[in-house]
């Protein structure tokens, strides 16, 4: 039996774009503001501004371009262009290379604060709930960093919408 399909619509291309070129330097901004890496420059602005341009650069635009334009395009047929989407989407894009990273490398012996979270190459318990908060904390920025892309691209565009045209 023939079943209609719904065809679904999509953003204007520039739109997307400017959503990609945007959305990164737009949380690592927010990024920057909330957590500073710069602590010896004198200036908050300039610590600010240093350490977003560092988390743009090294942090948001290489996901982004190797693994969010090629999910958007991989995804869009499959699933809405949704704010919650959008913010899951995000939240894993920003923590899937932290979690990448911490499987790959193997110190020896590492520690936070004075305790313990490598012991003999093998991760202690405190060291897996440490990796958890910050893995954690930087899938809310990805998250908040989905919102911005459906703000910038999907709200307002008409897209969602599904027709039996």
């Amino acid at each position: 039996m023939y079943r209609i399909t719904p065809k679904r619509t999509f953003p204007p291309l520039w739109r997307v774009i400017v959503g990609f070129i945007v959305v990164p330097a737009l949380a690592a901004f927010v990024l920057a503001y909330f957590m500073p890496a710069y602590d010896g420059l004198t200036n908050a602005t300039e610590r600010v501004l240093r350490t977003a341009i560092m988390y743009a650069l090294f942090g948001a635009y290489p996901p982004t371009i190797l693994i969010g334009i090629p999910a958007y395009f991989a995804l869009r047929n499959r699933f809405d262009l949704n704010l919650l989407n959008c913010s899951m989407v995000g939240a894993a894009l920003a923590a899937l290379p932290w979690i990448l990273i911490s499987l790959v490398s193997s110190p020896d012996q590492a520690s936070t604060d004075g305790r313990p979270t490598v012991v003999a190459g093998s991760m202690t318990a405190f060291g897996w709930l440490s990796l958890a908060q910050f893995v954690g904390q930087i899938a809310v920025f990805g998250a908040l960093g989905g919102g911005f892309f459906w703000a910038i691209v999907a709200a307002g565009s008409g897209t969602g919408k599904v027709s039996n045209d």
